[in-house]
C-alpha cells in the first residue's frame, strides 16, 4: 500500500521487495514453486527498477544480484538449466562489477566467489569441464586471498576448503591424480584446523 501510494519512495519499494522475497522463500521451502517464482519475479522487477534509477547504489545492485540468484535457483530446480544459467551469469556480472569497484569489500568478494562456484557447478553438470575449471580457479583465487587476509574467519576457511575440493574432484576426473591429491591435502589441512578450533561443530 505504501509503495503504491508513494511510487517514487525508494525505501517503501525496497521494503516491499524484501517482503516479497521472504514470502517467496517461504513458498519455496513449502514446495510451492510457482508461487515462489511469482514472488521472486515481483521482487526482481522492483530491484531492477531501483538499480536502474540509482546505478551507483551498491545496495540496490547487490539486492538485484540476490534476486537473480533466487530465480536461477528456482529455474535450476525445475530443470530449466539454460534459464538458470542466464540468471546466474547476470548475477555474476553484477558481483564482478561490485568487487572491482570496491576491492577491499570482503562481502563483494565473497559474493563473487559464490557466483563463480555456482556457474562452475552448472558448467560441470553440463559436461563443460574446462569452463568449470576456469570458474573454480577464479573462486579459489578469491577464497585464498580472503582466507589469507582474515585467517580467523571460519567462513572464508570453509569456502577455501570447498574450492580446493572442487578442483581436486576435477583433477581426479581428468586422471591428474597427483594434482588432485595436492588439492585434497590442502583442503583436509583446513578442515582439521577448523575441527580443532570448533570441536563441537565436528560432532
Amino acid at each position: 500500500r505504501l509503495a503504491a501510494a508513494e511510487p517514487d519512495n525508494t525505501e517503501h519499494a525496497r521494503a516491499l521487495s524484501v517482503s516479497l522475497g521472504r514470502l517467496g522463500d517461504l513458498a519455496r521451502r513449502a514446495g510451492r514453486t510457482e508461487e515462489a517464482r511469482q514472488y521472486f519475479e515481483e521482487a526482481f522487477a522492483i530491484k531492477k527498477r531501483l538499480a536502474a534509477a540509482e546505478p551507483d547504489n551498491t545496495g540496490h545492485a547487490r539486492r538485484l544480484s540476490v534476486s537473480l540468484d533466487r530465480l536461477g535457483g528456482l529455474a535450476l530446480r525445475a530443470g530449466r538449466t539454460e534459464e538458470a544459467r542466464g540468471y546466474f551469469e547476470q548475477a555474476l556480472a553484477i558481483d564482478t562489477r561490485l568487487a572491482a569497484a570496491e576491492p577491499d569489500n570482503t562481502g563483494h568478494a565473497r559474493d563473487l566467489s559464490v557466483s563463480l562456484g555456482r556457474l562452475g557447478k552448472l558448467a560441470l553438470r553440463a559436461g563443460r569441464t574446462e569452463e568449470a575449471r576456469g570458474y573454480f580457479e577464479e573462486a579459489l583465487a578469491i577464497d585464498t586471498r580472503l582466507a589469507d587476509a582474515e585467517p580467523d574467519n571460519t567462513g572464508h576457511a570453509r569456502r577455501l576448503a570447498v574450492s580446493l575440493d572442487r578442483l581436486g574432484d576435477l583433477a581426479l576426473r581428468a586422471g591428474r591424480t597427483e594434482e588432485a591429491r595436492g588439492y585434497f591435502e590442502e583442503g583436509l589441512a583446513i578442515k582439521k584446523r577448523l575441527a580443532a578450533a570448533e570441536p563441537e561443530s565436528a560432532e
